[in-house]
């Protein structure tokens, strides 16, 4: 008790120069009395009373003192760091600062020290749910903490403290301001799909992101060869990221029977007989013009004529009619035999099959075009 009472009597008596500031000068002459005859518990109660009126460094210091003489470790240290808060002169800071470090070594055999410091200095704070109010300094008895800070016109932060019994943790939050702008995010399948954002393109599936978007609605469409496309309104509010999934529904595709055996000897039947007729039809269109030149050079007004002219013509004629039909049955079976090989080059597998069939015959010729 000597060591205690020396500490005390260091203090000086500062009246007061107001009524609160008496009553509460006389609480403390009373905690020293109390002290002084051993009553040690009941000397902190009464500078506890001293403190409701005047928040006075000396009062909460005295108090930590008699804390530390209980062994109360916490609230010894929580006074003794009230004292610097209420303004410690310059020749007792050494002092405090002794009882405090003593209070928190002992404390940290059981609990975590941890601080934390905000910006903007008004945010508001809650630990673990409840408000927590500066200076942001505390003796934790778990592990593991949950912080929140906030600030109107600020993006809120939420941090997950480990904090293991017997470390001193120090945390920084700095708080940003809400951007005017927001953010649009967009996921699902297939892979490669190409997702545009107000008819711009801003990525491929998986994922596809656009930032510093005006806040407002806008379409996304996303599409891929094979599947339905897909369209949705997504709004975007400021500093937040919209986000919407989607899954692009597969078309049904169009089976391709395998050809059966008896298919495949048409397919070459087919590719012979279109090339013997357009062959024939060929022949036949340049025996024509031989013989259309033949009937030019005779004359139905020559003396002594005698029908040659007229029977030439008629020859012309049937050769002409005969290699028009001739390459026109080459051409359809040579189109069925490009068909044929084409489906069986596609056997044992499921495609869109979509032909497009030309043919234009004359008496020129023949021209057929065939597309898949």
């Amino acid at each position: 008790m000597p060591r205690l009472l020396a500490l005390l009597v260091l203090l000086p008596s500062l009246a007061g120069a107001n009524d609160v500031t008496e009553r509460a000068e006389a609480l403390h002459q009373k905690a020293l009395a109390a002290v002084r005859v051993g009553r040690v518990e009941q000397a902190a109660g009464l500078w506890d009373q001293a403190l409701a009126l005047d928040k006075h460094w000396k009062y909460a210091f005295n108090q930590a003192t008699c804390y530390g003489h209980l062994k109360r470790w916490a609230p010894a240290w929580q006074a003794a760091r009230a004292a610097f808060d209420y303004g410690v002169p310059e020749e007792h800071r050494a002092e405090v600062t002794r009882v405090e470090a003593d209070a928190e070594e002992r404390l940290l055999k059981q609990h975590a020290r941890l601080e934390l410091t905000v910006e903007p200095k008004d945010a508001d704070v809650r630990l673990d749910g409840e408000p927590w109010p500066a200076p942001r300094v505390r003796m934790l008895g778990r592990v593991r903490s949950t912080v929140v800070v906030s600030r109107a016109g600020h993006v809120a932060q939420t941090l997950v403290l480990e904090h293991p019994i017997g470390a001193r943790i120090a945390r920084t939050v700095t708080l940003s301001p809400v951007p005017s702008e927001g953010a649009l995010l967009v996921r699902g399948s297939p892979v490669g799909a190409t997702v545009t954002v107000g008819g711009a393109p801003i990525g491929r599936l998986p994922e596809a992101r656009q930032g510093s978007l005006r806040p407002g609605a806008f379409t996304v469409r996303v599409e891929a060869p094979g599947h339905a496309t897909h369209e949705e309104r997504v709004e975007v509010r400021p500093g937040a990221t919209a986000t919407c999934t989607v899954a692009l529904r597969a078309l049904p595709a169009v089976a391709v029977t395998p050809l059966s055996p008896s298919l495949v000897g048409w397919k070459w039947a087919a590719t012979g007989a279109g090339a013997l007729l357009l062959a024939v039809g060929g022949g036949l269109f340049g025996h024509a013009a031989r013989l259309a030149n033949d009937a030019d050079a005779l004359s139905p007004n020559a003396p002594g004529y005698d029908g040659d002219y007229d029977r030439a013509r008629s020859r012309f004629d049937a050769t002409i009619a005969s290699a028009a039909t001739l390459v026109a049955l080459g051409s359809a079976a040579a189109v069925a035999a490009i068909v044929l090989h084409a489906l069986d080059g596609k056997r044992g597998t499921a495609h869109r099959v979509d032909a497009v069939i030309d043919a234009v015959i004359g008496p020129g010729g023949a021209l057929v075009r065939v597309g898949f």
